[in-house]
């Protein structure tokens, strides 16, 4: 899938993308203050290109095709929300490509892709620094459910 706006054009990544993505990721996270480990993100990258079932890696590419964003969609599954809901899991672009219309060019192209795949509900995280982010989302039609995610990682059963 990909879809266009006036400079760019978002385009599905394959495992060839892996570095481009890393690359990517380090920007985001060191933008959102993110612990970075580029292991685990090798790992994880490898485990949703190799399975379309779980997810998606878009990358924001320009006409030469050097990237200057990413975004990820992964599927869940919540009773709450009647079954599958996809989440927008990570969404950047550089600050370079930034109001060029991109990011919003990223919303149309996750909403069509879980719009193809009949799942019924986005969802997001943002940090709660991240106001711009933040309003921006909510101008789309994102609504705040006045909830915390809270984590802890688990051991698995071969540590």
């Amino acid at each position: 899938m990909n879809v266009a706006d006036p400079k760019f054009v978002w385009i599905l990544a394959s495992q060839e993308d892996i570095n481009a993505v890393q690359s990517l990721m380090q920007g985001f996270y060191a933008e959102e203050k993110l612990p970075y480990d580029g292991v685990t993100a090798s790992t994880a990258l490898d485990l949703l290109l190799a399975s379309p079932n779980l997810g998606a890696i878009f990358l924001l590419q320009d006409p030469s095709g050097s990237s200057h964003g990413y975004f990820v969609l992964t599927i869940g599954f919540s009773l709450e929300f009647g079954g599958r809901y996809a989440l927008l899991d990570e969404l950047f672009v550089q600050p370079s490509a930034r109001g060029l219309g991109a990011g919003k060019s990223a919303l149309v192209a996750a909403e069509a892709w879980v719009a193809l795949r009949d799942i019924p509900i986005l969802r997001l995280e943002v940090n709660h620094h991240n106001e711009k982010a933040r309003s921006i989302y909510l101008n789309w039609g994102f609504q705040d459910d006045h909830r915390n995610i809270l984590s802890k990682r688990i051991a698995s059963g071969n540590e």
